[in-house]
């Protein structure tokens, strides 16, 4: 029945003669089911939420490998570390992003990472985001010790050994050529109780 309604829906949006064109920004979530005692590599397709969109007021203006960019909001809280990242959203730079070293209420300072900012002019659309950690990927009040009775895949491990270990993420090399490559780094979720 449904397939029959799309197809009616269909046929008359094309009988209409009428052509909508609607955008809006991805709304929802992904989700990924990973293979128990198995490795899958995963990326995160998502932004965080609370991302901040703007536009550039001025040029960029590039200091070595540092850049300030002005921008058209002027009330950007003052992020500390480096744990947001800004991408542009339109012009020539579409799609590069850098991180942010430090911020006004107004600008950005941003290290370039031996890129230049060539191109880049007012008005160009960018995003400001926050990395994800893996705090924020498994927050720790989700862990439990029953994934099939919840549903959730993150399980405390008991200890650091191979033997105690429950939840760990593996980050893969993607550096070195071969195949069946041990993994560059090692996460494993323990619950830390107390003074331990």
């Amino acid at each position: 029945m449904r397939i029959i309604i799309a197809i009616i829906f269909a046929t008359a949006t094309l009988v209409s003669g009428q052509a909508v064109t609607a955008m809006t920004e991805p709304v929802g979530f992904n989700k990924v089911t990973c293979l128990g005692n198995s490795d899958t590599i995963v990326g995160v397709p998502l932004r965080m939420q609370g991302s901040v969109k703007s536009r550039l007021s001025a040029n960029p203006t590039v200091n070595g490998n540092t850049a300030t960019l002005n921008l058209v909001s002027s009330s950007l809280p003052t992020w500390t570390g480096s744990t947001r990242y800004v991408k542009f959203d339109s012009g020539t730079k579409d799609g590069s992003w850098y991180d942010i070293t430090s911020n006004t209420a107004d600008s950005l300072t941003i290290n370039l990472n031996g890129d230049n900012l060539t191109g880049a002019v007012t008005s160009d659309s960018i995003v400001i985001s926050e990395y994800w950690t893996l705090d924020t990927l498994f927050p720790p009040a989700a862990a439990t010790t029953d994934p099939a009775t919840t549903g959730h895949a993150i399980v405390a491990s008991t200890g650091t050994s191979p033997i105690q270990r429950r939840t760990s993420i593996l980050l893969p090399d993607i550096v070195t050529s071969g195949i069946n490559l041990p993994a560059s780094g090692i996460f494993t979720f323990k619950e830390v109780l107390g003074d331990e």
